[in-house]
């Protein structure tokens, strides 16, 4: 309570190279990063019409990418969304919404944030790095690698060994995703 510069926040941060899938206040995203989630309940912003037993929540990518909605929203390092639950008469947490992209963080915002990299090294997997302007244009705009071609270079067929003879099965087509 004593510490009035850290942000009113929850970090997740999931292991290097490793998707971890989360329920989120009733709705499930996966993470292959740090994100930060901040809540607003209805009852706290008198401007925001948000129902008294409402919350609404953000999370916030600080590194890696977060997925949602069924694998339909990807959002970026540096990056927010938000969605809406409320509690049900049994007070249960129910979804309201499906995420929503936020677009980029302000640079004002992630300057809030910036306390979280003073954090005493080896409490997380890996130490918390709040992206530059440069990194989150990079991560909006990233590099792909074209698909392998299934036709070969030439048409000499003594030099098949790419297709496993004892089942029959070709897995030229087939690309590492990640390690």
């Amino acid at each position: 309570p004593a510490c009035k510069q850290a942000p009113d926040a929850l970090v997740i941060q999931s292991p290097e190279r490793l998707s971890v899938n989360l329920s989120v206040n009733g709705a499930t995203v996966r993470i292959g990063s740090t994100i930060v989630l901040t809540t607003q309940l209805g009852e706290t912003d008198e401007d925001d019409d948000l129902p008294e037993d409402c919350r609404r929540t953000e999370a916030i990518v600080l590194d890696g990418a977060l997925i949602a909605n069924q694998n339909t929203l990807r959002i970026p390092l540096g990056h927010s969304a938000t969605f809406t639950s409320c509690l049900d008469e049994d007070g249960n947490i129910t979804p309201e919404d499906e995420w929503q992209n936020n677009g980029r963080v302000s640079p004002e915002r992630l300057a809030e944030l910036a306390i979280l990299e003073t954090l005493p090294e080896g409490l997380l997997h890996y130490p918390i790095r709040i992206p530059t302007p440069e990194e989150i244009e990079e991560a909006e705009n990233p590099t792909t690698v074209p698909p392998p071609s299934n036709q070969d270079d030439d048409d000499d067929d003594d030099d098949d060994d790419d297709d496993d003879e004892t089942s029959g099965i070709n897995c030229n087509a087939f690309v590492a995703l990640s390690p």
